[in-house]
């Protein structure tokens, strides 16, 4: 049991948490076709999916910022941390956009010029004209969790020179174990869209990918998530 929940590259902590996800995104699929209202109301702006998503990627991104930092505190070679300490503050960046930096919370008025430039009139970066009109911030999300949470573990695994590679950058590396989160977030997103086409999908999504990040920055956080702890590359 100690094995599967480790969340590494082992098989065992493979099968266990890729059974975890199944049932989680079950009991979301079920929520929908039994209470589609309450469905549609915890994935409401300021409900539950996105505070929690804020919350996981506050805490991901806390966890890899302290991980990076106290292994540059033991080496005293900051460079081998960059990437982990740029993504935890990504997470954090994530996590900050989400609840529009507390601007509901705090009851903050929306500056001029982001009124001007914001489609949904918040202090937020990802929901300015410019970037709306360009291409879809969500459509780069999908891009970011396929790449990250399913492609990069692969070939990590599978691919010999990639992984000498990764390793050389010390790339922050998500486990398999939670590579079938990502895809089957992916796949519900398409799928219950086109049973019912709706924005509120994408946070649920969203949600899930956020459990996937918590989940590896809680692997990478014990060192874990590499596959040269349990098997030299």
């Amino acid at each position: 049991m100690k094995k599967c929940l480790e969340i590494s590259n082992s098989i065992s902590s493979i099968l266990f948490w890729s059974i975890m996800s199944f049932i989680l995104v079950a009991s979301i699929v079920l929520l929908y076709f039994t209470n589609k209202d309450l469905y549609m109301f915890l994935s409401q702006e300021d409900s539950f999916f996105e505070n929690a998503t804020a919350i996981l990627y506050f805490v991901a991104g806390s966890l890899l910022i302290i991980s990076s930092l106290s292994k540059v505190k033991r080496s005293k070679i900051f460079w081998k941390e960059i990437l982990t300490l740029l993504l935890g503050l990504f997470f954090m960046f994530i996590a900050g956009e989400e609840i529009s930096w507390g601007q509901r919370i705090f009851n903050l008025g929306t500056p001029e010029i982001l009124k001007e430039y914001n489609v949904q009139n918040e202090i937020t970066i990802h929901n300015i004209k410019f970037l709306s009109n360009s291409f879809s911030v969500h459509r780069l999300l999908n891009i970011f969790g396929l790449l990250n949470g399913i492609v990069f573990p692969l070939l990590y695994n599978f691919n010999k020179s990639f992984r000498k590679l990764l390793n050389i950058l010390n790339f922050p590396i998500v486990p398999l174990s939670c590579s079938v989160l990502f895809g089957i977030a992916i796949l519900y997103e398409i799928i219950i869209s086109e049973l019912y086409h709706h924005w509120v999908h994408a946070e649920v999504k969203e949600y899930l990918f956020s459990v996937g990040f918590f989940i590896f920055s809680i692997s990478l956080y014990r060192g874990k998530n590499r596959l040269e702890d349990r098997h030299p590359a």
